[in-house]
């Protein structure tokens, strides 16, 4: 395969992004390596070990692995800031004197990570015309897939120095994060907006849906209708989700909700629930197709966007906002934090702070809690 990265071949982020290699001819090679007594990844070329890492995150353990939108977000990140190298060095103020055995990430310095990261905040937002530069939350992603990945080519002898030491640390403040919150009153207006004021089942069924589980839109667009358990015992609907690293949890359904996909159903002219093959999508399209996550993404954005309802003046709702109002009403229905915890899916209780910060600073606040004292007649 043609070496991808060097001083005179700028090959570009497309060709780059088409590129394909065999996780299993990966692992011959350092097989291989490791029979002569060489180091694992002495065969690999740069493109190669981009592969194995990218490959490896998955093949590794299913259980522990990444999405494969996580794993396509990383591509797209890494394949970026390669183009970015090889095609900007005079910007970025950086230059190779001598590339080390045709290797882009061998002649790395940390002083060419370090007037990178300064270049892709200042700079180049405006050489691609953008207004404005990146937010702190699109920066600090950038910046964690490219030492995420810079660590690991260290960790494995593939580069001989931490190129990374100098890389300034990108923090996220509460008050920097994408506005996602959508209180019991909001989400009753979107409901009630597409149910009474516009006759819109699907876009109702969706929000309906995601609403009440609090799943990942990605997970949504996988559910089949054998998903779906009736217990008897209980005389309830369960939804069984597959969620990152192919972890699963069970969602109960009320019957509010089974109505409600239901009646989407209906309008896209497909069987009820009961009456559908275990492997039919429960959410299709006007095909009778399944979404992929992009696909109605866009479109629940867009019909949303298209109301004008006043809450849309200060934010932008996606499916994932609907995670967020999960989160924000089951606190205030009185869940634990470690409830919403493994509702949600997550698997750290600090993840599941980060959807509630204001609800928990508002509730904290000590003079909420001096009812019991003396003065409890001036509050």
């Amino acid at each position: 395969m043609q070496q991808i990265i060097n001083r005179g071949n700028k090959t570009t982020y497309l060709e780059l992004q088409n590129q394909k290699l065999s996780y299993r001819l990966l692992i011959e090679k350092r097989y291989k390596a490791e029979e002569e007594g060489k180091p694992d990844f002495f065969y690999f070329n740069d493109m190669e070990i981009l592969a194995y890492y990218l490959q490896h995150q998955t093949n590794l353990d299913e259980r522990k692995g990444k999405s494969e939108r996580t794993i396509q977000a990383y591509k797209q990140e890494l394949l970026a800031f390669i183009s970015h190298i090889l095609n900007y060095q005079d910007s970025i103020g950086i230059q190779f004197n001598q590339m080390d055995s045709d290797s882009l990430f061998k002649s790395l310095l940390p002083s060419h990570l370090e007037k990178y990261q300064f270049w892709l905040v200042e700079k180049y937002p405006y050489i691609i015309g953008r207004n404005s530069s990146y937010s702190p939350a699109t920066i600090a992603r950038k910046n964690a897939i490219i030492k995420s990945f810079l660590r690991f080519l260290y960790e494995v002898s593939y580069i001989d120095k931490d190129v990374t030491r100098q890389m300034k640390q990108a923090t996220v403040n509460n008050d920097e994060r994408p506005n996602r919150d959508l209180g019991v009153n909001e989400v009753i207006e979107l409901l009630d907006f597409f149910s009474e004021v516009v006759d819109q089942p699907v876009i109702f069924g969706i929000i309906h849906l995601l609403v009440t589980t609090g799943m990942r839109n990605e997970e949504l667009c996988k559910l089949q209708v054998g998903d779906i358990e009736y217990d008897a015992d209980r005389n309830r609907y369960y939804l069984h989700i597959t969620g990152k690293g192919n972890k699963k949890r069970i969602v109960p359904l009320r019957d509010k909700v089974i109505d409600s996909i239901n009646l989407l159903r209906a309008a896209r002219n497909v069987p009820y629930i009961e009456d559908s093959s275990p492997s039919m999508p429960i959410i299709v399209t006007s095909t009778g197709k399944a979404y992929s996550s992009s696909y109605l993404s866009q479109y629940l954005r867009n019909v949303i966007q298209r109301t004008n309802l006043p809450m849309l003046q200060k934010k932008t709702i996606t499916p994932h906002t609907f995670r967020h109002a999960f989160a924000i009403i089951s606190y205030r229905s009185g869940n634990d934090i470690f409830k919403i915890m493994r509702s949600l899916g997550h698997e750290n209780i600090e993840t599941t702070q980060i959807y509630l910060p204001k609800e928990m600073e508002k509730d904290e606040f000590s003079t909420l809690h001096w009812d019991k004292t003396a003065i409890r007649k001036y509050i």
